[in-house]
């Protein structure tokens, strides 16, 4: 079975979108429903000489590091949408005639995703330390393997002739 086609879903254009604020935190949360306010729970602020995020979380101190997209790009954050049925559409499928084992007769499975809202910095959190670009994959990513990946992908300058 080939992997899903995925579609994305709400407005195309980053300006259209909401901004949101996108925290990486070093936990696991098994929940998956709505959240309700989350104000009681998180309260990321910058310490008091303004250097650092600090939060806390169920009584840890954790110490966060604000990571900015380079210019040109922005995040996107969505969700998975379920998949809207469409009319005469049941579960069962329809019987198959061809006594073929062709696997190109499939129909491809189709994912559908909404657009939630849009980034250009993310905060990634540490436990009683700053993430860094050493150990911290995300950091890394950004602070590394963009820049690597748009020089892999660049055109070459064009050198031009001294003689002329």
């Amino acid at each position: 079975m080939s992997q899903p086609i995925l579609t994305v879903e709400g407005p195309v254009k980053a300006a259209d979108q909401p901004k949101t604020c996108v925290n990486l935190l070093p936990a696991r949360i098994h929940h998956d429903g709505e959240v309700g306010s989350i104000d009681t729970y998180w309260k990321p602020a910058i310490n008091k000489d303004g250097t650092q995020n600090v939060a806390y979380l169920r009584g840890r101190k954790l110490y966060g590091k604000t990571v900015k997209l380079p210019e040109g790009y922005y995040g996107a954050v969505a969700s998975r949408q379920e998949k809207k049925k469409q009319p005469g559409e049941d579960d069962d499928h329809a019987m198959n005639l061809d006594d073929g084992d062709d696997e190109s007769s499939e129909e491809p499975q189709v994912a559908s995703l909404r657009n939630e809202g849009v980034f250009d910095e993310f905060v990634v959190w540490g436990h009683e330390s700053v993430a860094d670009a050493g150990a911290d994959a995300y950091v890394r990513s950004i602070e590394e393997w963009i820049g690597f990946a748009e020089k892999l992908h660049a055109y070459p300058a064009a050198v031009k002739d001294p003689s002329t």
